[in-house]
């Protein structure tokens, strides 16, 4: 497995409405040289990615309060996150 350069300080938000699942690939992305946080919904989603400013989203579209789909649109909306890499999971 290739591993991130630990000077990358990247930021990752993992989105997943199973939470165990979201935390656990965030805390495997931190061993690998990222700084990641997660979210339970889409609400969650968008109050960390404000507070986080991610380089990057891993957005599941099934979520509870906002769906993946509202939650890309809004933060399409902000100036900051236009050049977020948002993925679908």
């Amino acid at each position: 497995m290739a591993h991130a350069p630990q000077s990358t300080h990247l930021k990752v938000l993992v989105v997943d409405d199973y939470l165990d699942t979201a935390k656990v690939l965030a805390e495997m992305l931190e061993l690998d040289g990222f700084r990641a946080a997660a979210a339970r919904d889409g609400q969650e989603a968008l109050d960390l990615a404000h507070s986080l400013r991610p380089d990057v989203i891993l957005l599941d579209i099934e979520l509870p309060k906002l769906n993946g789909l509202e939650v890309c649109r809004a933060l399409r909306k902000e100036p900051w996150a236009a050049a977020v890499a948002i993925v679908a999971v």
